[in-house]
């Protein structure tokens, strides 16, 4: 069974359509999709129990890169907003995901989602398993709803009152959990950057590794007047959630406009802060000019 964007709706709410499958044993991404397509989805796995009585209720929505952190930001937990209303109707339905991660961990505990509410098997044949709209960073069709999902992640997790800006200069230096094999690197000196930004006063170099509640998290991006960050999931997810702030990104912007969806994200970045500016890496090294930094901080201020 092929589950995606196609198949019979199984319910609707606030603009979110959701997809079912009945007896399941198993989903997998499908991979024979491509990159330029939107015709991608689940394959699930249905046993021959033929079950009309289900015992347990389940909602799937991870992509092709669950262990990746901002694919999993933007491609799965924008649905944990779904999941609340989703779990109004059906009050034992459990999140059900492969592969367990501090980053999703500290998400759950941000949209009030409790341990006992995730599960990592399908523990009874007789059962229901939702699915949200299928939709990732490769996704080349964009819709009204898809700014929708992403504004309603967005005001679900930051305050709503104004936050005072109390912190001059953000930092958040590269992270070293969990980072994605596949495009992991190191800013050679990010060190030098910590200790510029440590010279200026009210400001402040977290590490996001010691998150345990993404809202702590994102507080600390509203208060900021500056926020400095390196490319990537650093910029794409932080950034996100900053709000009339000035935004230093040391890297380039390409990788982030590739594709329609991420034209999206950074247009929404654009539209809630003062300013983005990327600062080019040094001689094709990850390594960047604090005299540039600097300068760019000092034009800010």
């Amino acid at each position: 069974m092929y589950i995606n964007n196609l198949s019979p709706v199984h319910l609707t709410i606030d603009n979110y359509n959701v997809f079912s499958a009945s007896n399941v044993n198993d989903i997998n991404v499908n991979h024979e999709w491509f990159v330029f397509s939107d015709n991608f989805g689940w394959d699930v796995t249905i046993n021959n129990a033929h079950s009309t009585i289900y015992e347990n209720y389940y909602f799937y929505i991870e992509a092709k890169y669950p262990d990746a952190f901002a694919h999993w930001m933007y491609e799965s937990s924008i649905y944990l907003y779904l999941y609340i209303k989703l779990k109004e109707i059906y009050p034992t339905l459990k999140i059900y995901t492969k592969i367990k991660r501090r980053y999703k961990d500290v998400t759950y505990r941000a949209f009030n989602i409790k341990e006992s509410d995730i599960s990592y098997t399908i523990e009874n044949t007789n059962n229901i398993v939702l699915f949200p709209s299928y939709l990732t960073f490769f996704t080349t069709t964009i819709n009204d709803n898809h700014r929708l999902y992403l504004m309603n992640f967005r005001n679900y997790l930051t305050e709503v009152d104004a936050i005072k800006k109390d912190i001059s200069i953000l930092y958040f230096p590269r992270g070293k959990l969990e980072n994605y094999k596949g495009n992991d690197r190191t800013i050679l000196n990010q060190d030098n950057i910590e200790n510029l930004v440590k010279t200026y006063p009210n400001s402040y170099v977290y590490y996001t590794d010691t998150t345990t509640d993404m809202r702590d998290q994102i507080k600390l991006l509203q208060r900021a007047n500056i926020f400095i960050c390196d490319y990537g999931s650093n910029f794409s997810f932080n950034s996100f959630f900053c709000n009339d702030s000035n935004i230093i990104v040391l890297g380039d912007h390409d990788n982030h406009t590739k594709f329609p969806y991420g034209i999206l994200i950074s247009n929404i970045i654009k539209e809630k802060n003062k300013s983005l500016i990327f600062i080019s890496n040094v001689n094709n090294q990850l390594e960047f000019s604090i005299d540039k930094i600097k300068e760019t901080i000092e034009q800010i201020l």
